[in-house]
């Protein structure tokens, strides 16, 4: 099965929903995307280790890239960002970003609708919602980090924020609320949603709560 993060649910192309290094709640979010080797899994109706290999690209959109979103007409590149080997996933993002991935990140959908305040005000920034693998004999592969019924409902996720210098985005875009304290760098968002309202109401910060664990999964199409 191929997992949809919470991105998926409108086309945008502005904050994510993307990790911790240590993947615990202690750290500050920021880093030079390398981690350590951690187990990745799978889920076809079970959570099951995955022990094959592949490699990871992470997604980027630009004007002339060598790739085009079938849904959308977008265009956008496939970069290097690490492997897996014998089911264990070594994440590898590109060190530095080219400008032509990057945008303000002082983005609104609705100029009626929107309270930000980014710091520096030309901050700019690139997301990916999740990985992309190429997997032998399997088709359509992407890799996401989070808990498992979170990434199952919908509710919780996890995105990758390359910022272009240290800053800050705060306050509200739509129904969205955003908390981020952001290095130069890939940065690791983690996104939940609020269930008593419907889910419609979003939450971005980069301070995982106390007590989440996050696992690596696999979904593919086939």
């Amino acid at each position: 099965m191929v997992f949809v993060t919470n991105r998926e649910y409108r086309k945008s192309r502005r904050f994510a929903t993307t990790f911790t290094l240590s993947c615990s709640s202690d750290d500050d979010g920021g880093g030079d995307g390398g981690s350590n080797s951690s187990q990745i899994y799978t889920f076809e109706g079970k959570k099951e280790p995955f022990n094959g290999n592949g490699d990871i690209f992470v997604r980027l959109w630009c004007d002339d890239g060598a790739y085009e979103d079938e849904n959308y007409g977008d265009k956008y590149d496939l970069l290097p960002a690490g492997n897996i080997r014998n089911g264990k996933i070594s994440l590898n993002l590109p060190p530095s970003i080219d400008n032509k991935y990057l945008r303000s990140s002082l983005h609104c959908f609705n100029e009626n609708d929107c309270n930000l305040s980014v710091v520096p005000q030309d901050l700019t920034d690139t997301h990916a919602d999740y990985l992309v693998a190429t997997i032998p004999g399997r088709s359509d592969c992407r890799i996401v980090l989070g808990e498992m019924d979170g990434l199952m409902d919908g509710s919780t996720g996890i995105s990758f924020v390359y910022s272009s210098a240290f800053g800050t985005v705060t306050g509200t875009r739509s129904e969205e609320n955003l908390n981020l304290n952001l290095s130069q760098g890939w940065n690791f968002i983690y996104w939940y949603r609020d269930k008593s309202v419907g889910y419609l109401v979003e939450y971005f910060v980069t301070t995982l709560p106390t007590g989440t664990t996050l696992e690596w999964f696999l979904g593919c199409n086939n």
